[in-house]
């Protein structure tokens, strides 16, 4: 089963497991653990894939290595 966290309008997150609101670097960190996540917004969408994605980015954002890396990912999109 997956640990599921709510993100509500307020853009805050809920874990339902633990019945505390977790950062994206909380969560970064399950996911880094290999935990069996699943995000959901306000409007029961997954939004798991945009989450992870997004703390990544804001995790390593400034690390030049991973910023060089990013443009050339997105040139060749």
């Amino acid at each position: 089963m997956s640990h599921l966290i709510k993100m509500y309008h307020n853009r805050k997150f809920f874990s339902l497991e633990n019945h505390k609101y977790v950062t994206l670097t909380e969560i970064l960190g399950m996911y880094r653990e290999g935990e069996k996540l699943e995000v959901r917004n306000s409007q029961n969408e997954d939004i798991t894939t945009d989450t992870i994605i997004n703390s990544i980015v804001k995790s390593e954002h400034d690390k030049p290595r991973f910023r060089k890396h990013l443009l050339n990912y997105a040139r060749n999109l």
